[in-house]
Parts: structure tokens; sequence; C-alpha cells
């Protein structure tokens, strides 16, 4: 059965003929007890598999029904789920619900019928079979050719990450933003393709300058829509409850600290207390960078992360990535002139572990948009330190007046394939791990 009708197709003997060059890549031989090269073939060009499959329940043999999902040893099944918004659940319910497993011509014949259109092309080398995506839905997979043992803990497994739209983490957004109402931040998140939203509160006092709801608000909209919503604590650092408030929303779930954006110098005792509260949670810390108003004195950032070595630190704002540039004019909020390498931030990212560049807001996006040349090689040089976040007020995305918009448009035009995965999402699960509810499959 071809992948591609009309391109490519897989021969009866189990050969996939490449048609670029007329030759034929042949299959490993069937073996008895196992998955055929032919039904193997037509399934595994769909995943890309790093490991063995032979652990885990065997497919049961055929005759057998399946009425229900059974979790396999070590599956997580609502996590298995999640991440493609119920796409997976949609497709292979029917499917397995009342097959023959052992039928693998019947079972796998839908599935890929469903992916078939989503290829523009197959092609084959080596016994690998490869394609690109037909559509905006990054499948970017290499698929291997299996001799193990088909169970079916890899099926459903192989299923879902096949099936899950790409996966981006938002670290940067906001309730009331500027008066934006929780349907208009959902429907814009989703707008935007965002896999995981995390929402940064203000504290007691100022709305951080924009009108943000607080604790109890990001935590409302992360109980109610768990699976694409995560949330931080904040309280001024500076006052006498700041302790007490920030432990009872981490204990209550939230996941680091932040937006710290209140007028302390960065290396001051606050902010010190602030990283102390981090480093007993273990979780990080994302601050607002601004020359005259918030966590001043940028050029003693460094003494901070010296002094607080196992907490990470996520910087923000206009004073964080003006200073890409060596000899910045701090007063200057918003530069436009060409990049001169050897700023500050650049050096900080170089030099130590614990800091992490947070790409939202008009400031992210204009560190990128006013040098590009510069850019690529900045977000190649840090691809394992920044993070993409929106940090919009917008109720509408996909336009140019959308900034979280405009943000992912710029990585995926400057950053290569391998570092727009890390900077979209491959960061964050590294940086946050299991907390982020919205990335299990």
């Amino acid at each position: 059965m071809g992948l591609a009708p009309g391109a490519h197709k897989v021969s009866e003997s189990g050969a996939v003929h490449h048609v670029g060059d007329g030759c034929f890549d042949a299959l490993p031989e069937s073996v008895e007890g196992k998955a055929g090269p032919l039904a193997v073939s037509r399934i595994a060009a769909a995943f890309d598999i790093a490991d063995h499959f032979a652990d885990g329940d065997g497919f049961r043999g055929a005759g057998e029904q399946v009425t229900a999902f059974g979790a396999a040893p070590r599956l997580d099944e609502a996590a298995l789920f999640e991440a493609g918004e119920n796409e997976f659940e949609k497709l292979l319910g029917n499917l397995l619900a009342f097959c023959d497993v052992g039928d693998f011509d019947g079972l796998l014949g839908a599935l890929i019928g469903e992916v078939e259109n989503r290829l523009e092309c197959v092609f084959a080398f080596n016994g690998h079979v490869h394609w690109k995506p037909a559509d905006e839905i990054t499948f970017r997979i290499v698929a291997r050719v299996m001799t193990d043992e088909m169970t079916r803990r890899t099926f459903l497994s192989m299923a879902a990450a096949q099936l899950a739209p790409e996966r981006i983490v938002d670290i940067h957004q906001h309730t009331y933003y500027h008066e934006r109402s929780d349907a208009d931040l959902v429907a814009h998140q989703r707008g935007m393709g965002v896999t995981t939203t995390i929402l940064l509160p203000a504290g007691s006092q100022y709305g951080l300058a924009a009108e943000c709801g607080g604790n109890a608000s990001v935590m409302e909209v992360a109980r109610k829509l768990p699976r694409e919503f995560v949330y931080f604590a904040n309280e001024l650092p500076d006052v006498p409850e700041t302790r007490r408030v920030i432990e009872r929303f981490l204990k209550a779930g939230a996941i680091g600290i932040g937006e710290q954006k209140f007028p302390v110098r960065v290396d001051s005792k606050a902010i010190d207390g602030i990283a102390s509260i981090a480093r007993e949670f273990r979780v990080p810390v994302l601050m607002h960078f601004e020359h005259g108003a918030y966590n001043t004195g940028f050029e003693n950032l460094e003494r901070l992360l010296k002094r607080h070595p196992s907490v990470n630190f996520i910087g923000h704002a206009q004073t964080w990535w003006a200073n890409i540039s060596k000899d910045h004019d701090q007063a200057v909020l918003y530069p436009k002139t060409r990049v001169t390498p050897g700023g500050m931030t650049d050096r900080l990212l170089a030099d130590y572990s614990n800091i992490y560049g947070d790409l939202s807001a008009g400031s992210g996006l204009n560190s990128m948009l006013r040098d590009e040349e510069h850019a690529r090689g900045f977000l190649k040089r840090h691809q394992e330190r920044l993070l993409f976040g929106s940090d919009c007020n917008d109720s509408e995305a996909g336009t140019e007046r959308c900034t979280g918009t405009m943000i992912l448009r710029t990585i995926r035009k400057l950053a290569d394939a391998d570092a727009t995965r890390k900077l979209l999402s491959g960061n964050a699960e590294r940086l946050f791990g299991n907390s982020l509810k919205g990335w299990r499959v």
C-alpha cells in the first residue's frame, strides 16, 4: 500500500520503491509472531522512535476483541491523550474499541489513510522512510523499520506522537491584561497554537503596570483548564507578607515566581529573599528589567547570579534585551541600531548556567528585528537558554498586530528547525519538567 498515492509505494515483497532513482530498498524479512514488513512499514513511517519497543504487553492474537483502552504498564493514558487535544482519541477510539487487533491491515488502514493526506512526499534510503509534511503540523520524523515485537503500548505511543500538534510553550502571559477577558485570553492562546501557557500574576499592588490579575485569578484559570494553563506565584519582594503569600501559592501548585516587576535594585536584600524562596521550592524566578524603574542596576545582575548559583533566573523586558549590544545607552529602551557584539546579556547567557532569556513582548521581538543577521547567530549560540513567550494583550492571534504571533514568525524565520523546537518547547520542558501539565505525552 502506498503511503503517498502516485508517488512512492511499498511493494508486495516489502520493498519501498523510491521513484526518484528507480531503486528498491529492501526491508527486513518477516519474523513469525511479529508484525510483517509490509504492515510495519506502513505504520513505522509515521513515527520517530528512539528506543526499542520489546517491553510492554503484546498485541492480542487474531480474533481477540478489545472493548476498552486498558493502560499498559508504565503508560499514562490520560497524559497520552492530552497534548493532542484529543485528536488521537477521536481517531483511534472507534478503531480499537471493536477491532480485531490481530488484523494489521484492517486496524492500520484507517490510521494510514488519515496520515496520507498530511504528506506531500515519501522517499526511502538505507531502510529508512522519510517524508515532508504537507501542512503546518510539523512531523519532522524519520521512521525506523522495526523488527522488535509490535506491542499495543508501542502502537498507542507512536500514534499519539504522530497526531499531536506542534508543541508550543508560552512562558509569559497574564490574566485581565488591560482588561482582556479570560475567554479572549484562552481564544488568543489557542489561536497561536500554544500547547501550554504559563500565567504570571501581579502582586498585591501595581498590577504589573498593566492592570494584570493577581495570584487567585491565574490559579482559577489554570484549575479550569489544567491541560492548557499553569501558573506562577508573585508578591512584592519588600513587604512583610512576601514569603507567606508566595509560599501559599507555590504549595497550591505554582511552578515559579514572577513576574517580578517592582521598584527595587536587582542585587537588593529583597531580591535575595525571593531567590531564597525559589531555592527552597526549586522553582525559577522571572524578572522584568527596566532601567530607572524595575530591578534597577542591571550591571549588578551578575552578583545575583553568583550569590544564588542553584536558582534559575529568567531575564525579560527592555533593559535585558537592549543589552545584547555592547556599550548600550541604558536610557534607550527600544534601540533600533545594529547590534555591537559583546553585550552584557550575551555574556551572561554564555557565562552562567542559571540565567535564561524570555523572548516575549515588544522588547524581545525588537531584539531580533533590529539586526536580523546578529539575531540568527544569537539564537543559534544561545539555543539552549532561550524561551518563547508572548506577553501581549491581544485578543486575536494570527495577525501582524499580535506581538506573540510576530515573535513566533520571527523565531521560525531566523532559527533553524532544531533551535526553533528548543525555543518553542524543548527548553521549557527541560527547565520546568513535569510541572508543565499540558506537555504530557
